[in-house]
């Protein structure tokens, strides 16, 4: 009898959503606040009037690693410390000038909407590997039950390539039963 080779098993997905959740809220908040600590530290702003930007580096590798929500809650953390921090009058969360309300929240739409493509880029190239991996797994056992001519070797086959599939879910024996 014919084994399938290597066939792959798909990924159980067991992940405890709130521990995530912790992690990308530590990683927004502490990366949205170390670039303001660099720009605050050497003073980049207002001589670099454009150094917001750096903040996006941040939002997008949030999106583009871990998750649309720590890349949102990375733009909304950004934009109140850029507030708070370096913008005129410091340490307060008023704004004097409607051109610096007007670049503030410019910024916040732009890292938002930037950091929802990124992540949907994301999303889409796991689901792409996803179904790379699906057709995979199809093709190997189309081609291992070919080579067989047995009905009963045939099944065979099938039942162990669903448990090869399915170990990770914990499935450990299959059986195919017929009429």
């Amino acid at each position: 009898m014919r084994q399938i080779e290597h066939l792959p098993s798909l990924e159980a997905v067991v992940s405890l959503r709130w521990r995530r959740y912790m992690y990308d809220s530590i990683l927004a908040i502490a990366g949205a606040l170390l670039v303001t600590g660099i720009i605050y530290a050497f003073h980049l702003y207002p001589s670099i009037p454009n150094i917001s930007i750096a903040y996006l580096l941040v939002i997008l590798a949030l999106a583009s690693t871990r998750s649309l929500y720590a890349a949102v809650l990375a733009s909304i953390v950004s934009f109140f410390s850029f507030d708070f921090f370096l913008v005129p009058p410091y340490f307060t969360f008023t704004v004097d000038k409607f051109e610096e309300w007007l670049a503030l929240f410019v910024f916040l739409v732009t890292a938002i909407i930037t950091s929802q493509l990124a992540s949907a880029l994301r999303q889409r190239a796991v689901q792409a590997r996803r179904q790379e991996r699906e057709t995979r797994i199809l093709y190997e056992l189309v081609r291992a039950t070919n080579n067989e001519e047995d009905l009963d070797r045939q099944l065979t086959i099938v039942a162990g390539a669903i448990v090869d599939v399915f170990s990770s879910w914990g499935v450990r024996d299959c059986g195919i039963f017929l009429p």
